[in-house]
């Protein structure tokens, strides 16, 4: 079985967490869009945009469909990381970030052993 899931994932057994351990990421992988601003909605709602400390989400990373700037995927690590995970960790699925004049939704992941780029 042990053959079968590395076959599968391509991650050694070793860089597997137990219980005890969080997994330790190094790199996390943004995709942004624009928040949608629904009139007559709750959502945004409450919720004030968190400015964003990076780059302008606008233009930071790449398109990943191409002549579609409308999805953009950027990946992020060492200080970078730092700088973010305060703000991603007092964030909810609904927090819009603020960078330019613009207010962006974000979907974030760690990156896995073995992964790099968008």
């Amino acid at each position: 079985m042990r053959e079968f899931i590395d076959a599968l994932t391509q991650i050694p057994a070793d860089d597997f967490v137990d219980e005890q351990h969080a997994y330790d990421y190094q790199s996390l992988r943004l995709y942004v869009t624009r928040a949608a601003v629904v009139d007559d909605s709750e959502f945004p709602g409450e919720q004030p945009p968190v400015a964003w400390p990076l780059d302008d989400l606008a233009t930071a990373g790449t398109a990943p469909i191409p002549g579609d700037d409308s999805l953009r995927c950027q990946v992020i690590s060492g200080d970078d990381v730092t700088t973010v995970m305060p703000l991603l960790e007092g964030a909810n699925q609904a927090t819009p970030f603020r960078s330019g004049n613009a207010d962006y939704t974000l979907v974030v992941r760690p990156l896995l052993p073995g992964e790099s780029g968008c």
